[in-house]
């Protein structure tokens, strides 16, 4: 009698079926992992925004700064104002926080916002942090969270 060498068709089949459940099961959870990384790398740039926001109108508070003041020095980088409230655009709150570009992240700024967009999410659109500077004196900036499309 010859003894049988490697897998039975059936074992195969087997095997194959049990890989499958595997990864039904670890994809979603992989998954679930990326998602939660992207709500928390925003909940950092949303902290760093506010935080930057507020101390850059203490300091124009502080200094006793009308109004009508284009910029102040912060750190040794000059911060473009908007009604006491860093401004939007290039050169605002972007400095105020000392942003440095993140992979996977891109600002987009223009007059009335600034937008930190996490590129690789499903839905790009609605996975992001806006600054929305202030538009009036006496009015703060907006600063919204957006993670539906995260």
């Amino acid at each position: 009698m010859v003894k049988q060498r490697g897998f039975t068709l059936i074992e195969l089949v087997i095997v194959i079926i049990l890989l499958g459940i595997l990864a039904a099961v670890a994809i979603p959870k992989y998954y679930d992992f990326t998602t939660q990384a992207r709500i928390s790398a925003l909940n950092g740039i949303l902290g760093s925004v506010a935080s930057a926001s507020q101390i850059t109108h203490s300091a124009v508070i502080v200094n006793n700064l009308p109004d009508s003041t284009a910029s102040i020095i912060m750190d040794g980088a000059t911060v473009t104002l908007l009604h006491k409230y860093p401004a939007s655009a290039a050169g605002g709150i972007n400095v105020a926080i000392s942003y440095v570009p993140v992979p996977g992240f891109t600002l987009t700024q223009t007059a009335t916002t600034a937008t930190w967009t996490a590129a690789g999410a499903p839905t790009p659109a609605t996975c992001n942090v806006v600054y929305t500077a202030s538009t009036a004196a006496g009015n703060a900036p907006v600063i919204t969270i957006n993670t539906a499309g995260c």
